[in-house]
């Protein structure tokens, strides 16, 4: 047998048959699940490579760092998540799970920020750059 302490735990999605008072289970999730993206802009019919970038933030704008986790074993939390890269696709499903790391308090004063973006296929050239994305936040 390898060695278990390399083995990641991942805690359950629901609750455990006995809680402690003092057990705090503030996790809350977001699926990923897809969408429907369709671009005018440039006059080519082909469907772009699209990237969504996911952050938090607070009330003022700032991004909070490290509150985001991908899953189990990923290396602990992250300060934006960005999704996988469908090539030539307007409907991509995503199908990913993030977990966000907030206190009560922080959970009701932030809000999601998501920015999306053509990733070129050519090293060299990107439709829309990051700085001027259109973004969405809620």
């Amino acid at each position: 047998m390898g060695d278990e302490k390399d083995v990641p735990v991942t805690n359950k999605l629901d609750f455990p048959e006995f809680m402690n008072p003092g057990d705090m289970r503030n996790d809350f999730y977001v699926m990923l699940l897809g969408g429907v993206f369709v671009s005018t802009l440039d006059g080519k019919k082909a469907p772009k490579n699209l990237e969504i970038q996911v952050t938090v933030r607070n009330a003022n704008g700032d991004t909070i760092e490290n509150c985001i986790a991908t899953g189990s074993g990923d290396g602990g939390p992250i300060t934006e998540h960005r999704t996988t890269v469908y090539y030539h696709s307007n409907t991509p499903q995503y199908n990913e799970l993030l977990c966000l790391k907030l206190t009560p308090d922080q959970l009701a004063k932030c809000h999601l920020f998501f920015t999306f973006w053509h990733v070129s296929s050519s090293s060299t050239f990107c439709l829309i750059p990051p700085a001027i994305a259109p973004s969405f936040a809620f």
